[in-house]
């Protein structure tokens, strides 16, 4: 859980930054939204969807022997202190409560919008199918499909055409949903600063979609004039599009900008973040369904490398002893030896080492073809290299160097 919340906290921050630097001088405001609210689905969804597996070509063919778990019981050991209560067990349950407490309290800011909004119908009058001209001071704007407006508006025709046209494009457009959308990832994601920013471009862009519509019918000096005026009344609720906002200079100074789309800057930055989301959304931690490849019949043909390294062979190289006395070693080398890093930052997972067994029987060239990191690849390879010796592998009645791996688990 703690690696999908990293991966989507790097993929909004990369998400953020390529609509900063490549997109945001864009014009086409459509294309715009369109980028911010597929970049913030993709980091969210991505990283539980794209579980790329690491190649095993190192593997193909290797004889997979059984699986050998190296567990260890917390509550055996005598002393965790602070470094049991910055596991990243704890972390994650901290985590989790704080995100519990700002999703109840997203739900509850939202209940009381609706019911403000609510109360503000039954004080209304409705002149236009869900268009609420509301007795009290306040700024226009809309919330899902109704629209709120001042009263004093109706004795102003030419300017509530224009307000109605402002809140009509956000209506259309639903950039309700996008702020609903928004507010639930900044509670699962709260640590990410850039949330916040997202956020705030998210509603920039509405505003400056609202004014496109609103300016089709009218001159920029009027629209502004109406703008200007609308600042004068009280605060508007959270989670609305209104007319009147403070970031009203923006959108002033975008009224007089020409409209323009670099296309090709867009295109760069979908492909630049698609690729930043494949990369960081692979799953370099999942496990092989069929980590190694082998065939067990006699005749098939044989694979070597360079170093004349058989990876099937006829008579298969085995520990002197027998198997289970080879496992028996490996699990007492392995026991209490937990790395403490691996205990500290709750790794689990599998160690697949891969060996070679020379001719004389001894063990080398042992390394960590797949590994989860904390200190555990390191303690799986040194076991393996310290085994006793085995009994080589035969081909055609040759003694032959050959290739095996060995997936240890380790499990706290």
């Amino acid at each position: 859980m703690l690696y999908y919340i990293t991966q989507v906290h790097i993929l909004l921050i990369i998400s953020y930054l390529i609509f900063h630097f490549l997109i945001k001088k864009n014009h086409n405001y459509k294309l715009n939204r369109f980028y911010l609210l597929l970049s913030i689905l993709l980091s969210v969804i991505a990283p539980l969807l794209l579980k790329e597996q690491l190649p095993a070509a190192k593997l193909l063919g290797a004889r997979l022997l059984p699986e050998l778990q190296a567990a260890i019981s917390l509550a055996k050991q005598p002393n965790y202190n602070f470094d049991w209560l910055i596991s990243s067990f704890t972390l994650l349950y901290a985590y989790e409560t704080i995100t519990f407490i700002l999703l109840a309290l997203s739900a509850v800011r939202i209940i009381r919008l609706f019911s403000h909004c609510k109360q503000l119908r039954s004080n209304a009058f409705i002149v236009e199918e869900n268009i609420y001209y509301v007795k009290k001071a306040i700024r226009p704007f809309s919330f899902m499909r109704h629209i709120y407006l001042p009263h004093t508006l109706l004795s102003d025709e030419h300017s509530l055409g224009m307000v109605k046209k402002h809140e009509l494009s956000h209506v259309k457009q639903l950039h309700s949903w996008d702020l609903m959308l928004i507010e639930v990832t900044n509670s699962l994601f709260f640590l990410n600063i850039f949330q916040v920013k997202l956020r705030k471009s998210i509603q920039e862009n509405h505003e400056y979609l609202a004014d496109q519509d609103a300016l089709k019918e009218v001159s920029i000096p009027q629209y502004i004039k109406v703008m200007l005026e609308s600042t004068v009344h009280s605060l508007y609720p959270k989670y609305v599009n209104h007319f009147s906002k403070p970031l009203i200079f923006k959108r002033l100074a975008m009224l007089k900008q020409e409209s323009k789309t670099n296309y090709l800057s867009v295109l760069f930055s979908l492909s630049l973040f698609i690729m930043s989301m494949l990369v960081v959304s692979c799953n370099w931690d999942s496990e092989f369904d069929e980590i190694a490849e082998f065939n067990n019949n006699k005749s098939a043909e044989i694979s070597i490398d360079s170093g004349e390294i058989f990876t099937i062979v006829e008579n298969q190289a085995e520990p002197k002893g027998g198997i289970q006395k080879f496992y028996d070693y490996v699990g007492g080398q392995l026991a209490n030896k937990y790395p403490k890093q691996a205990q500290r930052l709750g790794i689990e997972g599998v160690v697949y080492v891969q060996f070679v067994i020379e001719t004389d029987g001894s063990l080398t060239n042992a390394i960590a073809v797949k590994g989860i990191g904390g200190g555990c690849d390191e303690v799986a390879i040194e076991t393996v290299k310290n085994s006793p010796s085995w009994t080589a592998g035969k081909h055609n009645g040759q003694i032959v160097r050959s290739v095996r791996v060995i997936p240890i688990r380790f499990k706290l």
